[in-house]
C-alpha cells in the first residue's frame, strides 16, 4: 500500500514539474502565435 501512495505522489510531482517547465518556456504572448522556447531559454542561460 505504501508503494501505491509513493508512486502516486511521485507521478503527481513529475506532472507538476513538467507543467512548470512547459509554462516557464511558453512565451507570454502565446496568443499571437507560439514562437518556441529557444529565445527565452538562450536569454536565461546567458543571464545566469
Amino acid at each position: 500500500m505504501a508503494n501505491v501512495v509513493r508512486g502516486s505522489v511521485l507521478a503527481m510531482m513529475f506532472a507538476l514539474m513538467v507543467g512548470a517547465v512547459v509554462a516557464y518556456f511558453t512565451p507570454a504572448d502565446s496568443a499571437t502565435g507560439y514562437s518556441g522556447p529557444a529565445p527565452r531559454a538562450a536569454e536565461t542561460l546567458a543571464g545566469r
